[in-house]
């Protein structure tokens, strides 16, 4: 498996319907979880401004994420998006990763992989 791709979006909800959205992030994160080449996403609130959101994401492929866009796009989810947020979405691709860390069963127990 390839390193994929790390894909960044960043809405700023209108603040009259920002908890109305918010509320239904889950579901549209649990149809997202079906497209093929998804690995993973998170969705949170900034803490200064909680009208601002990212969702950071990880496809195989910037492909696969244009096409899960373009899917949205056509059933017209982008279109309800746009009527929620202040300025459009900004989208950021990040392709290359240099780095990764995660606590796992070896950390907890307190072995260091490292100096194991």
């Amino acid at each position: 498996m390839t390193d994929g791709v790390t894909i960044i979006v960043e809405l700023n909800v209108k603040p009259e319907i920002a908890e109305t959205f918010f509320s239904g992030v889950q579901a549209l994160l649990e149809v997202t979880a079906t497209h093929k080449g998804f690995r993973n996403i998170i969705a949170v609130r900034h803490k200064e401004d909680s009208n601002r959101m990212i969702f950071v994401e990880s496809w195989d492929s910037e492909e696969d994420f244009n096409t899960y866009t373009n899917w949205r796009i056509e059933r017209g989810d982008m279109s309800i998006i746009m009527d929620a947020v202040t300025v459009p979405p900004k989208v950021d691709v990040w392709p290359t990763s240099v780095a990764a860390a995660r606590r796992d069963a070896s950390i907890a127990n307190g072995v260091d992989a490292l100096s194991a």
